[in-house]
């Protein structure tokens, strides 16, 4: 088998998913995963060398056009250093996605599940490594949380989700059965980190996983009412005692106003009510990049992201910047339509786009690499294509192409 750099690059970048999930989020093994990316970086580099083109598709020119409105909002933001900063993010940001769709296509999308559900093997085994087989299982049934070691709690718990969704997709769709025990493993991660929003991505996600891979029919409505009545006997297990315990007190806050109960839950709200607050006040340009933590201090007393990623782009990037984020996930949806888009980049996004409400995914690695890797697996993209080889010119339908070596 021929091996070439693009083939390297796909290499590279699943190692770079299973570091990043490991080592990404701990400021000890933070270098491993940057040094991981730096050599997908180069094998990127050295491939569009060769190829003599490079493709700027539908992801550069939107998330780019994000970033630069970014950028600009330094001139009209409360705290510009901090909107410089958001802005060098993004442009991070800008340059793995970048990356990402010099190395994906449809021809070779298919393995991105894989790398996904290996990782969260991964996250599983080192898990068991960092707190202990024995200690691991203890602390679960004790109700402590765990990942703060590798990562942050409900990162850890959501990247165990992303990893069950795409194992899920796998038995459902490829009939790789063996993912199965990737996906019991990942249920005591997401227990171990207590995370409500992990817990609740999980059935989502299954749920659309059946219905687009089945449709709806009495099968199928008999499979969910069983999968219910399996899910309930699951969560009454101590296994999941702790997390469970939060969502009930999540429910007391959002249906009986008893903010006593769960102090996270109310501040989270506070978060989205002053939000929208804040947001017509300012509602075209908002208050610039990264500024919502500036302008809730002192309301709230406490500097801090949102933990909403509609609001975070409403107050900081008002109507603008909300619609220009967005605007990807409306081309995406449309291209759904059309069965152009990967199913299981569909389910992502999806998942994505609920899990916004309770967190931030607009500087994310792992939104931008599924963002970048939507617009990559599309098929018959209304773009146009120059290869620019030495001698000759040819032309061809799916993607921007510039010469990069003359």
């Amino acid at each position: 088998m021929r091996i070439t750099f693009k083939k390297i690059n796909v290499g590279l970048f699943g190692t770079y998913i299973m570091v990043m999930y490991l080592f990404d989020l701990n400021i000890n093994t933070l270098w491993i995963s940057k040094v991981v990316f730096l050599m997908f970086a180069i094998s990127t580099l050295i491939s569009l060398f060769i190829a003599k083109k490079v493709t700027l598709n539908l992801f550069f020119w939107l998330f780019g056009l994000f970033v630069f409105y970014s950028a600009i909002s330094i001139f009209w933001a409360v705290e510009s250093n901090l909107a410089l900063k958001m802005t060098l993010t993004l442009f991070q940001l800008l340059i793995l996605g970048f990356c990402v769709t010099q190395t994906f296509d449809k021809e070779n999308i298919e393995i991105i599940p894989h790398f996904f559900a290996l990782a969260g093997a991964l996250l599983f085994l080192y898990s068991l490594y960092i707190y202990g087989i024995k200690d691991f299982f203890v602390s679960i049934i004790n109700s402590k949380r765990l990942g703060a070691q590798i990562s942050q709690e409900n990162i850890y718990g959501f990247q165990s989700a992303i990893s069950i969704v795409a194992a899920l997709y796998l038995m459902f769709f490829k009939k790789k059965y063996i993912y199965v025990l990737v996906c019991l493993a990942l249920l005591f991660v997401i227990a171990a980190s207590g995370s409500k929003s992990a817990l609740l991505i999980v059935p989502i996600g299954f749920i659309i996983v059946i219905l687009l891979k089945y449709g709806v029919n009495r099968k199928v409505i008999l499979f969910f009412i069983l999968l219910i009545v399996f899910s309930i006997a699951l969560l009454n297990t101590p296994i999941f005692k702790g997390v469970i315990h939060r969502i009930q007190k999540m429910l007391e806050v959002l249906l009986y106003g008893n903010t006593a109960q769960d102090g996270s839950t109310t501040k989270r709200l506070e978060f989205i009510i002053e939000g929208i607050v804040l947001f017509f006040k300012k509602p075209l340009f908002g208050y610039g990049a990264d500024n919502f933590r500036v302008i809730i201090a002192p309301i709230l007393g406490v500097s801090t992201y949102s933990h909403n990623n509609y609001i975070e782009l409403l107050v900081n990037g008002g109507i603008i910047g909300f619609l220009l984020f967005y605007f990807s996930y409306f081309v995406l949806i449309l291209e759904a339509f059309s069965k152009k888009l990967d199913k299981f980049l569909l389910i992502i996004m999806i998942l994505f786009l609920i899990a916004d409400m309770a967190t931030v995914s607009l500087y994310s690695k792992i939104f931008v690499i599924f963002l970048s890797l939507g617009f990559s697996s599309l098929e018959g993209a209304n773009n146009e294509t120059v290869e620019v080889k030495k001698y000759s010119t040819k032309y061809k339908k799916s993607m921007i192409s510039t010469p990069i070596l003359g």
